[in-house]
């Protein structure tokens, strides 16, 4: 065998090597001690139940029993991942621990709950920069706190229960001319059976105001992460999305935004991570209906192992909605030749003086890059972590500090001990 065959035959071993990661934080559980639980499956008898427990008003009740009907009448979607392995009957839809009230202490958070935040960071991060803290475990809010000064200032931060019993939605409305920056951390320990979580976020941003959502999912790989977001927006309103998708057997997300007030503007930057048996099918949806609005969307995904990344998108701009711009980037790295990567790009335009912009790329880790890293003293493996580091620079650097170091630790996590 020829130097120049032993060469490519090293470069091709390398390029097939897995990178793996190490899930010790996130795959774990805590002993069960529910002193409520639902049979499985959603029925007319547990939505009572659930209602009942949390002692909501009848116009809830009566919207969440409309909400099962619409439910049993609509067929799981068939056009995007399939979902046949998602038994819904097989599903526990309320569990109660056994504390009866939530914390505004973190030292009055029963110690392996608090232990299982404090793995994700939680404390440290609302001690150093965050605002307020709202920390579920399973059905129950289990800790929640806003900080002083902002409470002063009139700011209303409530969990859904509370929420529901004074407002007749549970939602985040930024008022005119203000401001807010909203953080979710979502992770789910390992279980034998399929887990699923669906959850819901609506925003209303009212004139000359701004938002910014926040979300790095890490989901156990055996979670179907079917989640719905919605925001509006009005004139001269501006709303930011900022997405980071890296666990779950299946994810299907799409934040919607309308922009219905003139020069309203959505930006929305979302990063997916996809490795065996994993299929992230992510992007989201640009309603245009005002005129002189405008649009971005930066969408993001990494492929290895097997893994299978989506960026399904719509932009739709109505007649009469004049002068919108928008602009649509796709960016996706293969780490193996295995791995796969869509591209589902829907654009309907009614107005002849739109501007719209749409870029797709795929590409793989250069090995010219490697080498060159390489003869300036970088390791291999420190060289792939910097050119994956750099590929997702544009999430991280929307990120708080604390936010954005957990996020490269977890891709850096994915790159540990492996050089392929």
């Amino acid at each position: 065998m020829s130097a120049e065959d032993i060469k490519t035959k090293q470069s091709d071993t390398m390029s097939r090597q897995l990178i793996q990661i190490n899930r010790e934080m996130f795959d774990h559980k805590n002993k069960e001690r529910f002193v409520v639980k639902a049979p499985e499956g959603i029925t007319e008898e547990v939505v009572r139940m659930i209602s009942k427990k949390k002692n909501e008003p009848e116009w809830m009740l009566q919207k969440r029993l409309r909400a099962l009907h619409l439910f049993n009448e609509m067929p799981l979607p068939t056009w995007g991942p399939s979902l046949a392995k998602l038994n819904l009957n097989k599903i526990t839809y309320y569990a109660q621990t056994d504390e009866k009230a939530e914390a505004n202490s973190w030292e009055d958070v029963p110690e392996d709950i608090r232990k299982t935040f404090e793995k994700l960071g939680i404390p440290e991060a609302e001690r150093k920069s965050l605002s307020g803290v709202g920390a579920q475990y399973d059905s129950e809010v289990v800790y929640h706190n806003l900080k002083k000064q902002w409470g002063e200032k009139g700011v209303i931060f409530e969990n859904m229960d509370i929420a529901v019993k004074k407002f007749e939605h549970t939602l985040i409305i930024v008022d005119k001319n203000a401001e807010v920056s909203y953080i979710e951390g979502c992770s789910a320990p390992y279980y034998t059976k399929n887990n699923l979580h669906a959850g819901c976020v609506e925003i209303y941003v009212m004139e000359n105001a701004r938002a910014r959502y926040s979300s790095i999912e890490n989901w156990s790989k055996n979670t179907y992460n079917l989640n719905t977001k919605r925001a509006i927006v009005n004139k001269n309103a501006t709303m930011e999305w900022v997405n980071g998708n890296m666990g779950s057997n299946i994810t299907m997300l799409y934040p919607c935004t309308v922009l219905r007030g003139e020069y309203a503007r959505a930006d929305f930057t979302g990063i997916a991570f996809a490795g065996k048996n994993q299929n992230q099918d992510t992007g989201c949806k640009m309603i245009h209906l005002a005129e002189n609005t405008s649009s971005t969307i930066k969408s993001k995904s990494i492929s290895k192992d097997g893994g299978i990344t989506t960026y399904r998108g719509l932009l739709k701009i109505i007649k009469g909605a004049k002068n919108v711009n928008s602009s649509i980037r796709c960016d996706a790295l293969l780490l193996d030749d295995i791995s796969k990567t869509n591209t589902i790009p829907r654009i309907s335009v009614k107005e002849n003086t739109a501007d719209v912009v749409h870029e797709a790329t795929v590409g793989r880790i250069d090995e010219e890059s490697i080498f060159y890293l390489m003869s300036r003293g970088i390791s291999e493996e420190e060289a792939r972590k910097m050119i994956v580091s750099g590929f997702i620079e544009p999430i991280t650097k929307q990120l708080p500090g604390e936010y954005a170091i957990e996020l490269n630790r977890l891709i850096e996590l994915e790159m540990e001990d492996s050089i392929g």
